[in-house]
């Protein structure tokens, strides 16, 4: 199962948490507000209360989160104009490890 996570939060503090947990979680940021992954084996538990307590949907822009669910294989059938940046093949779990390129060295 694949988990697309849009959400659309004005305060800065709020949005870097959410992006910060997605990403220390797995997830892969396709768009600024946008991230795909893998479906969590603790969602339920552990990352959505997470979610839960830092999205404030009564604020007064009103924060949302987003969530779709799909299955990994829907993947294929994608559609993309520019770059799509997520690495598919471990989404798909074809590949065990995940490649993270663009790091520099630190020497």
């Amino acid at each position: 199962m694949i988990h697309v996570i849009s959400y659309d939060i004005s305060d800065n503090r709020r949005r870097t948490k959410v992006a910060e947990l997605l990403i220390r979680e797995g997830y892969e940021r396709s768009q600024f507000s946008v991230f795909i992954g893998r479906r969590h084996p603790q969602w339920k538990s552990k990352l959505w209360p997470k979610l839960q307590t830092i999205v404030q949907p009564g604020v007064e822009d009103g924060d949302r989160l987003f969530v779709l669910r799909l299955p990994a294989e829907s993947l294929k059938k994608r559609e993309t104009v520019g770059t799509f940046t997520a690495d598919v093949d471990w989404l798909l779990g074809q590949r065990h490890t995940l490649l993270i390129t663009g790091a520099k060295n630190a020497d």
